[in-house]
């Protein structure tokens, strides 16, 4: 089963005629030189969670998605990115 579930910041928010691409940017802890990193992860949504992410996330708020992970590829270069099934809010209700 190829389920991918993740909570973290809305970094970017690009609308597209039939698609949104919601950037989630999620901190990671860098063990060998003991720090915090951040990493981006590209989530697609369609249809009816296409409308729902533009019209109640915008770049800071918390967001949590589930979906699945899909390789693509334009060009020659490939790329995995989280197909959204499910968008719900996240995090305290003034953030």
């Amino acid at each position: 089963m190829n389920l991918a579930c993740i909570s973290g910041r809305v970094a970017n928010i690009n609308e597209f005629e039939k698609c949104v691409i919601v950037a989630v940017a999620l901190p990671i802890y860098n063990r060998k030189e003991q720090r915090e990193d951040v990493t981006f992860i590209d989530c697609i949504g369609f249809g009816s969670t296409k409308d729902f992410i533009t019209k109640h996330f915008q770049k800071g708020k918390y967001i949590e998605i589930k979906g699945y992970l899909k390789k693509t590829e334009h060009n020659g270069n490939y790329s995995t990115a989280i197909m959204i099934e499910e968008a719900s809010f996240c995090g305290a209700k003034k953030d």
